[in-house]
């Protein structure tokens, strides 16, 4: 056979495996996308304009991962198990919508990945998924937020906001916080998300104070 046509077929099969080779890392950088993606849960916040204790963007009171508001598929760690066969989660609901289970707060790992199976933290930053709250293993603040005061596995039958922070004030006066500010939690905008979390994002997405003077002293 002819030396060109032995070369001509050559590259043909070089560029064929090229092409190949090309597609499959394209495609391996698409799923590694997808499952970071998947591990940054929406951050949804919480707002309650009728001051029910219910947060209005986010709830679910038969812990089924479905957001009772728009009826969406939440991501989330917690089974469903239904032993009495009432259709509500025996082990996790959030009803008050604070990403805290309603159950249970103390600490709980079935899957030992050192991250409370009680509060909704699917990508496992000790942030809160629903409200921003940095929470602890021993401390979930399901107080901080809504109608249920996990921690003492109570509904109130009275919310009173007066503040509007989201807070039941009753529970704010014997915890001693005022004014929606405590150690761990400040919401000046009254937005339902953390200020030192709104200001963790920017400093990460290069706009925090310090990235603003570089950028300016660098115009000059």
């Amino acid at each position: 056979m002819n030396l060109k046509i032995l070369g001509l077929i050559f590259a043909v099969f070089l560029s064929f495996q090229f092409m190949l080779t090309g597609h499959i890392l394209a495609d391996e950088k698409a799923v590694e996308k997808n499952q970071k993606s998947d591990e940054k849960p929406r951050f949804i916040g919480f707002v309650d304009k009728n001051k029910d204790g219910i947060n209005d963007l986010f709830h679910d009171a038969d812990g089924d991962g479905v957001n009772d508001v728009n009826k969406e598929k939440y991501e989330h760690r917690f089974e469903f198990q239904d032993k009495n066969k009432d259709k509500v989660n025996d082990i996790f609901i959030d009803k008050d919508g604070d990403g805290v289970n309603d159950l249970e707060t103390k600490f709980a790992d079935k899957d030992k990945d050192g991250i409370n199976d009680n509060v909704l933290d699917y990508n496992k930053d000790s942030i809160n998924d629903i409200t921003g709250l940095k929470y602890e293993k021993k401390d979930l603040m399901g107080y901080r937020y809504g109608i249920v005061e996990e921690e003492a596995k109570k509904s109130h039958k009275k919310f009173i906001d007066e503040d509007g922070d989201g807070m039941n004030d009753s529970v704010a006066k014997r915890r001693g916080i005022k004014n929606n500010t405590h150690d761990r939690f400040i919401d000046n905008d009254n937005d339902g998300i953390s200020d030192d979390r709104q200001l963790g994002l920017r400093r990460r997405q290069g706009r925090g104070p310090m990235q603003r003077g570089r950028a300016r002293r660098g115009k000059q």
